[in-house]
This record gives C-alpha cells, structure tokens and sequence, in this order.
C-alpha cells in the first residue's frame, strides 16, 4: 500500500510540474515569411559564395532543372521517346524503360 501511494504522489509531482512548465512557457513568435525568406540566384558556374547563408551557416538551394524531370518529359527531343505516363496513356512511370533511362541519361549530359 505504501508503494502504490508513493507511485501516485511521485506521478502527481511530475505531471504537475509538466503542467507548470507547459503553462509558464512562453509563446514562440515566428518571423513573417518575408524577413525568413531571402532569396539568391546562384546561376551554373557561380560559386556557393555567392548564396544565402541560414545562421549556423547551412545553404538551402532549390535546383531548377532547364530540362524536364524523366517523370514529365512528353518527348520533343529527336531520337528520344517520351516518358511521361499521361503521354504514354499509362499510370506509372517505368523508370527502368529504355526510354526513360536514355532520357535519364540525356538529362546527365544536358544539365
């Protein structure tokens, strides 16, 4: 009997105090996406330098292909079919086709 009481007062005590942290902490406020936000344009060639830093000194980078995904392309380039399965009147890509792998190959050399 005195374990299951000391059990219960020690369980009391600690959701109490996980309350009162909970309940004295302060909202965090987050900045508006326009002063988190800053954007570079780093074109092919240029060095990282170049970039926007995050404070601990990371670069975030969105890469902008000039190509087509093999996912998205509906053909256009001679000598390669098209691999988009919309275009193919199918539902999944075949990654694995000759198609999409002499695309992908493509795209190594075009990018």
């Amino acid at each position: 009997m005195k374990a299951k009481v000391l059990n219960l007062f020690g369980l009391m005590v600690i959701l109490s105090l996980v309350f009162m942290n909970t309940a004295s902490a302060q909202p965090t406020t987050q900045l508006p996406v326009s002063q988190r936000l800053q954007i570079a344009q780093v074109t092919r060639g240029d060095s990282m330098k170049n970039a926007m830093r995050l404070p601990d000194g990371r670069v975030r980078v969105l890469v902008q292909l000039s190509q087509a995904p093999v996912a998205l392309y509906q053909g256009g380039v001679s000598g390669l079919k098209a691999t988009n399965p919309a275009t193919l009147g199918v539902k999944k890509l075949d990654a694995s086709s000759p198609a999409s792998q002499a695309y992908a190959t493509y795209l190594k050399t075009a990018q």
